[in-house]
């Protein structure tokens, strides 16, 4: 929906502004955030910090799971209130763990979108020099529109000099 009317917005503003083909720029986004210097050592840091965070719960899980396991074959046949005891403290431990996990992801979403939206501030900053120098009229990213125009000028590659 929302690509639609992205559509429908370029059509009316090329229609009803008289906007000639000449004034209008697009830019991939999706390109300059891969080639974009800082987010690639924002991701390698967040790759080894996941990984060491992981392997550490990993080994935690597997830990409970061994003791899950060793309980439930040797469960006290005489006393069930230590059943119950030993069942609930692993299940507790469990869910703590996996709150952790969902924790650990909240908290490298949340990280991982900041360092999004100060890169996309970058790109703005960076795209509204451009377009005042180069006096486009309209930049629109190459990924909500589909073109035929080979008038529309492509302007990616000096966003991600720009940029690094």
């Amino acid at each position: 929906m929302k690509k639609y009317f992205n559509i429908c917005f370029f059509l009316f503003f090329l229609f009803f502004c008289n906007l000639s083909y000449s004034n209008i720029a697009i830019i991939n986004f999706n390109k300059v955030f891969k080639n974009c210097i800082e987010y690639k050592r924002f991701i390698n840091k967040l790759n080894i910090y996941i990984n060491k965070k992981y392997i550490k719960l990993k080994i935690k899980i597997d830990n409970i799971l061994k003791k899950e396991k060793k309980f439930n074959t040797f469960k006290y046949l005489d006393n069930y209130d230590k059943n119950i005891f030993l069942n609930n403290k692993i299940n507790f431990k469990k869910k703590k763990i996996y709150k952790n996990i969902s924790d650990l992801e909240l908290k490298l979403n949340n990280k991982n979108l900041y360092i999004y939206k100060k890169i996309l501030f970058k790109i703005k900053n960076i795209i509204f020099s451009l377009a005042k120098k180069k006096k486009y009229n309209l930049v629109i990213d190459s990924n909500v529109i589909y073109y035929k125009n080979n008038d529309i000028l492509d302007i990616t590659n000096d966003v991600i000099e720009n940029i690094n």
